[in-house]
């Protein structure tokens, strides 16, 4: 294996990770509990492992065999991919600004990777509100 397809397959398992995670940690059904909680937090993670781990050997190599496709140009597509809409970008930039969101600079466009604002909408969930 190249150190490019070591580095796109490791690309693959983060993204089936997060996907696996929020599966498992979201709630089956509006109203209904977390499938985590049923399965207590040793078998989630088991499952969450395992699930991951699957995904990761099946999704097709070309999703993730390029940076381009994983960075978002500007305030348009980084709202859509947040709030599925890109009439949000306002806030996005201001977010930007402020240094609330994980986004860097090609020229003067805004950008983001989309693994890194999983990882960083991952991180937002595990932090105590309050």
């Amino acid at each position: 294996m190249s150190k490019t397809d070591a580095g796109n397959s490791a690309s693959a398992l983060e993204i089936c990770m997060g996907l696996a995670r929020a599966t498992v940690q979201g709630p089956i059904a509006p109203g209904g509990a977390p499938l985590a909680t049923i399965l207590g937090p040793h078998f989630a993670e088991t499952v969450i492992r395992e699930l991951g781990e699957k995904l990761a050997n099946v999704m097709p190599a070309a999703v993730v065999d390029t940076i381009g496709r994983d960075v978002l140009r500007g305030g348009e597509e980084i709202s859509n991919f947040l709030y599925g809409t890109p009439e949000s970008a306002t806030l996005v930039y201001q977010l930007a600004r402020e240094g609330r969101i994980p986004v860097f600079k090609i020229g003067r466009a805004t950008c983001a990777r989309k693994s890194t604002l999983l990882r960083w909408i991952e991180d937002q969930e595990q932090r105590k509100v309050g």
